[in-house]
């Protein structure tokens, strides 16, 4: 176990790497207006494609877990059913976005009015982007973290190679032209490769309509719990940052963002550990006691790998800052060390959520998060009003 939470964590770093590559690359070539608008756009893609996907890639993770776990054909069965719904999802929200986004886009906002043809562009790339979250995880489900992540690393390395490529040749617009004819063709390859070395097809006959029809249902209800989490928690962050700037300060807000980029990068160095290893394990078909039992010996080891991420930064701060940062940013200290304990708690808290996916409480599981950053919100707003 520590051995597969090591090679995630490091294979992350070596993501996390090409993208700071990939931004400095933009930042020299582009400048800070053309960045700026290329990061814009770049987050308006992201977020629609986390909107449209409907969390069904990360509930995918819970019924292919279990299909595995009972036999392959079950497995097919989910898989096919899956793809299908989001090549569906991908295609349709791709057509409503280009027929709606582009002529709007000045209404939306002016700055990037004049970047209706890189915007067009990028929102072709949605369909490829949903799917791969999905292969990722479809690795993932078959007991294949590792690989998982390591498909994550490649397209990573490949997405940014091209986009740098066609940052060079033609700025903005050829970023874009670049890494979306080059993200599908990824995407279908990878697509190719499953049906050909694990037989996974789109199309498999169905059987008992009973079964599906209970399927279907647990599938809505987890889409649905996951997709609250997600909404919550981004809504969140939006009202830290909004209260930040309108009820502190412009530096206050900058501040609050310089802790919270470490906090999240070093959680996001071992936070697939959490979907992508123990997720799928827990949506298997075993017994609660062993469930429980595995938790138990996965939370001290991504606990310990945690703190030896963040004792550095908690023992030279002031370095930290002046490193990834500069000197005028010392005054984030003390959140920075805030931060570092809350996302602590917060993988700590990951993993109980993901024991009640895989124990089919995402009642309570909803129910929980969202009182949790129901919570979370109203100690914001009085602590800031303070």
């Amino acid at each position: 176990m520590f051995r597969a939470i090591f090679s995630i964590g490091f294979l992350q770093i070596v993501s996390i790497a090409i993208g700071a590559v990939r931004t400095k690359v933009f930042a020299v070539l582009l400048g800070p207006s053309g960045f700026g608008v290329l990061a814009t756009i770049d987050q308006l893609v992201l977020s629609v494609s986390q909107f449209c996907n409907l969390s069904l890639p990360d509930t995918a993770v819970k019924f292919l877990s279990r299909g595995h776990s009972i036999s392959e054909e079950q497995f097919q069965k989910s898989y096919a059913g899956f793809i299908k719904a989001l090549i569906s999802l991908g295609l349709l929200a791709t057509l409503i976005l280009l027929i709606y986004l582009p002529p709007n886009l000045a209404r939306i906002d002016p700055q990037l009015g004049k970047y209706r043809a890189p915007v067009s562009i990028a929102l072709l790339g949605i369909p490829a982007t949903m799917l791969l979250v999905f292969l990722v995880h479809v690795l993932a489900a078959r007991q294949r973290a590792i690989a998982s992540v390591l498909l994550t690393t490649i397209s990573a390395a490949v997405f940014a190679l091209f986009g740098m490529v066609g940052c060079f040749l033609a700025g903005i617009s050829g970023v874009y032209l670049a890494v979306v004819p080059a993200s599908s063709v990824f995407v279908t390859g990878i697509v190719i490769y499953a049906r050909a070395k694990m037989g996974l097809r789109l199309h498999v006959p169905s059987r008992g309509n009973e079964r599906g029809i209970k399927i279907n249902r647990e599938i809505i209800e987890t889409a649905v719990a996951n997709y609250i989490a997600v909404g919550c928690y981004s809504g969140f962050l939006l009202l830290a940052r909004y209260l930040s700037i309108t009820n502190l300060s412009e530096e206050a807000a900058g501040l609050l963002q310089a802790g919270l980029a470490i906090a999240l990068s070093i959680g996001a160095v071992l936070g697939p550990t959490n979907m992508l290893y123990l997720a799928p394990y827990l949506n298997r078909v075993m017994p609660v006691e062993t469930k429980v039992q595995s938790v138990d010996k996965f939370l001290p080891q991504l606990i310990l790998l945690y703190c030896l991420g963040a004792l550095p930064v908690l023992l030279f701060p002031e370095l930290t800052l002046r490193i990834l940062f500069s000197g005028r940013f010392i005054d984030a200290i003390g959140i920075l060390r805030v931060l570092l304990v809350w996302q602590c708690l917060f993988q700590v808290a990951g993993i109980y959520q993901q024991l009640l996916i895989g124990l089919d409480d995402v009642k309570a599981f909803c129910l929980i998060t969202s009182a949790g950053y129901a919570g979370a919100a109203t100690l914001c707003i009085w602590l800031v009003g303070r």
